[in-house]
Parts: C-alpha cells; structure tokens; sequence
C-alpha cells in the first residue's frame, strides 16, 4: 500500500511521532483531513494530505481534580454538576459530576485551553455562576485562572428559606493577583457571625446569612502584606441580594498593598 507525507505538520507532538499518513484512515475522521480541535477524537493537527493519519494527540497524566465543599465548613459535596469546555466554538462540554468525597476528574489534552462552570450546585446550595479559566500548556503543566495547579476547590454556599452568601475576592491591589491566607471577620451588632479564610484563588466564602446588616474586617493579612483597615458594610436583603458597600458581593475586590521592602 502506497504512503502520502506532508511535512507541513506543525504541532510538535507530531514531530515527535512517526510521521505517517494512509491514503485510507480507520479513524472517525473517515479520509478527511484531520484539523486541530478534533482532539476528542484522539488525533492532533495534521497537515493537509490525503486521508493524513495522525498520532494520538496525548492526554495529560496529571488530571484536572475538582473538589465541591460546603462554604462554611469545608465539607465535600457530592452531586455537583461540572462542565469543562474547550475555548473552541461550537465545542461540546465534558460533564462531571463529583462524588461522595466531593471530587470531580478531567483528563485534559496538552496545549488547550477550556472554561470550567458549575452546570447545577448540590442539592441544598446556591448555585455558584463562577467561570474558572484552565490553561494546560504543551508540557501539560495546569493553570487555574493563571495559577499553576490540578487541584481546584469550589464553594457553595447553603441555601435556605432565609439563608444567602456571597464570594469576595482577596487581591494584591497592584496586580490583582489572588492572594491566599487572609482571614476576615463578618460581625452584626457588635457579634461575631463568621470568619473566613481567602483560598489560593483569593476567595473568601461566607453562607448561611439571614436577610440583615453586617460589617466585614480584615483581621490578619497575608503573609508580606500590610491589613486592610477598612471595614466594609454588608447588606442581605429579603430576596438573596448581597452588597458590599453597595457594589454585588460576589466578586468584589478586597485589595492587600504589599509591604515596603
């Protein structure tokens, strides 16, 4: 049987390969050229050439792990619903669900990028509308929202009759970088209601809040930064909107200037 080659492939997994191509593919591609985003398939980019035969465009060894956690008390969650999506058009999402210990896995492809979104919260939680960005670069090193890890902690909040939260972000205020191990005290009437801790994607999770007024502090910085001394003012109304100062409370910035070298 005849060969074909086209030395116009590009990507460098290809390279690394044998270099092969059939003038008849067994693959689904069915003796149409084979393009980069049909990785699904198992096949990377490939140059135009008849019936070009591909190899596998390899799967990352390290998966991406999901883990679903109660806002308050860090407890895993099961039954979340997640959808990972290649940052393609008209690309089909990957959906998983976590289980009993709270953990979703992706196997994710090298030198791709995606958008993670909770399609429904576990019953019983408020549903988190937080877009997480994941970048796997051609060495298969993960990045969650520009942050090198495969672990990604997502918290959800209780629902209630009368039970509302929200999700602020803890920032370096030059760079907007997220910064981790802030604790926050939310107080009501000069009474403790909640401490919270800002995670490695700087977010700080409070739940569980009756419709009402609150005050939010800083009450250690992270580590090389000054406090924060503002407080801020939160308001809970009757029917779930949360405001910080009167901005929405999830997402909203609490910055941290570093310390003076």
């Amino acid at each position: 049987m005849s060969e074909y080659f086209s030395g116009n492939c590009h990507h460098h997994f290809f390279h690394q390969a044998i270099k092969r191509c059939n003038p008849c593919c067994d693959g689904p591609t069915g003796g149409q050229n084979v393009r980069r985003d049909d990785r699904e398939f198992g096949f990377s980019h490939c140059c135009p050439c008849f019936c070009c035969c591909c190899p596998p465009f390899p799967s990352c060894h390290l998966p991406l792990i999901v883990t679903a956690v109660d806002a308050l008390t860090s407890l895993p969650l099961s039954g979340a619903v997640l959808a990972l999506t290649k940052a393609l058009p008209g690309a089909p999402a990957i959906i998983e669900t976590t289980t009993f210990n709270g953990t979703a896995i992706f196997h994710v492809a090298a030198d791709t990028q995606y958008t993670l979104v909770t399609q429904s919260s576990p019953v019983g939680y408020q549903e988190n509308s937080t877009v997480y960005e994941i970048t796997v670069d051609a060495e298969c090193n993960i990045f969650i929202d520009g942050i090198l890890t495969n672990n990604l902690i997502i918290p959800y909040m209780l629902l209630g009759p009368d039970a509302f939260g929200f999700v602020a972000s803890k920032v370096n205020s030059s760079t907007l970088a997220p910064l981790a191990d802030a604790v926050f005290l939310l107080s009501a009437g000069g009474s403790v209601i909640q401490v919270a801790f800002s995670d490695f994607l700087g977010q700080l999770a409070f739940s569980n809040l009756a419709p009402g007024f609150y005050q939010l502090v800083e009450i250690i910085a992270p580590a090389g930064y000054q406090l924060n001394p503002t407080i801020y003012s939160v308001s809970v109304s009757s029917d779930g909107i949360v405001l910080i100062d009167g901005d929405p409370a999830t997402g909203f910035i609490l910055p941290n200037v570093p310390n003076e070298a």
